[in-house]
Order: C-alpha cells, then sequence, then structure tokens
C-alpha cells in the first residue's frame, strides 16, 4: 500500500513540475500581418524566424515583426544553450487593405523623368540601408505610446 501512495505522490509532482515548467518561447503581442511580438527565451539561445537570425539580448529578450503582406504562418526555431531545439509555428492574422486609386494624375507623377526616377532609385537605396542597421539600444523594451490624434 506504502508503495501505490508513493507512486502515486512522485506521479503528482512530476505531472505538477512538467506543468509549472516555462515555454520554450514565452511570446506576447500582435500575430497580424504588420504586427509585431516581443518575447523571451533562455538567456544565452538562438533564435531563427523563417531561417533569418533574430537579435536576442543576453537576459532573453526579443522582438520581431511581420510585412504587410506576411504569409499565413511564420516559422521560429529556437536552439538552447546546452543544444537542444524546439520549433513553434506563428499563426499570423492575414489583413484585407482598402486599395486607393488615383485617376487624372499628371503623366509626369505616373511615370517620372529619369532625373527624378534616379533621385528615388537612391532615396529608396538609403531608406534600405537604414533599416538594415543593428543598433544595440533597447528603446523597443519600452511601452508604446499612441501619439494623440
Amino acid at each position: 500500500m506504502k508503495t501505490i501512495i508513493l507512486a502515486a505522490v512522485l506521479a503528482l509532482s512530476a505531472g505538477t513540475a512538467l506543468a509549472l515548467e516555462e515555454p520554450p518561447i514565452d511570446l506576447r503581442g500582435d500575430a497580424t500581418q504588420g504586427g509585431m511580438m516581443r518575447g523571451t527565451v533562455q538567456p544565452g539561445s538562438t533564435l531563427h524566424l523563417n531561417g533569418e537570425a533574430v537579435r536576442v539580448h543576453e537576459d532573453g529578450f526579443f522582438i520581431i515583426g511581420f510585412s504587410h503582406d506576411a504569409p499565413p504562418d511564420a516559422r521560429l526555431e529556437l536552439t538552447r544553450p546546452d543544444g537542444s531545439t524546439h520549433q513553434q509555428t506563428i499563426k499570423i492574422t492575414q489583413r484585407d487593405y482598402d486599395e486607393q486609386h488615383i485617376n487624372g494624375l499628371p503623366p509626369k507623377k505616373v511615370t517620372p523623368p529619369p532625373e527624378v526616377q534616379a533621385r528615388l532609385t537612391h532615396e529608396r537605396g538609403q531608406v534600405k540601408s537604414a533599416r538594415n542597421v543593428a543598433s544595440d539600444h533597447e528603446h523597443w523594451r519600452a511601452r508604446r505610446i499612441r501619439p494623440a490624434s
């Protein structure tokens, strides 16, 4: 009888320990096209979103974002410091965007002259370069405050 009770207590305590274990990837935020999510993983882990490395802070915090036309599924791949791995699929809510059409524009606005097109191409390159800068600033940790409207 003591063996049965001991086995039951051990089984219950093991189940409780499993239930209390933290998820490998803790995510919070908006899993929608154009949205962003914050998360935590075990410090020292590496993380990839759809095959691309995600910067993980030394304390395990990270942030990810989804483009306006992101596909319905995103895949997170976690590698813990001990080498164990975990994969998680994020279901991304798809959005319908209103299309706007502007009729009657002057032709130079629809098909810019070569010098304007060259300037636009240069400016797009500058924007792309700026967006590719990886910063150590931690402003993303702050709570977002919507501007007054």
